[in-house]
């Protein structure tokens, strides 16, 4: 397979369908570009591997984020709804704005619990995480 990385790859646009697929392939095998300041309104991300993801400042209005692992994902700045959030895998451990935050019942020092791994008083009663406050959480 082609050793280029996936970010080389990205055009400034809306993405194809076979762009898609061909990143959903190589997502298993190398980590998520930096999509800041992308333009990825109404794209299908379902699925995909978001883990760590910089998505600082990308417009994902209507983004279809539904199975997409966004473990450690930059979303601050944004343009996302939580109800977009919430579709996706372990939302509860991507970073946010205050506003997104909010909307979610997570605490404004929400990023920096993340890294201390601190969720006490945190309900995750129907977020999907994968395990991950057993893996997090010291």
């Amino acid at each position: 397979m082609d050793s280029a990385p996936i970010q080389s790859e990205l055009p400034r646009r809306p993405l194809r369908p076979q762009e898609l697929e061909r990143l959903k392939q190589r997502a298993l095998e190398e980590p998520v570009p930096d999509l800041s300041t992308t333009d990825r309104r109404g794209v299908s991300l379902r699925g995909m591997n978001l883990c760590g993801a910089n998505l600082r400042n990308a417009d994902l209005t209507g983004a279809d984020l539904e199975d997409a692992n966004v473990d450690g994902a930059d979303f601050r700045e944004a343009i996302i709804t939580a109800d977009k959030v919430c579709a996706a895998r372990n939302w509860p451990m991507a970073h946010f704005i205050v506003a997104i935050l909010n909307e979610l019942g997570l605490p404004s020092n929400h990023s920096a619990r993340i890294e201390s791994g601190n969720f006490d008083g945190y309900d995750f009663g129907t977020a999907r995480l994968n395990g991950l406050l057993r893996r997090n959480h010291r």
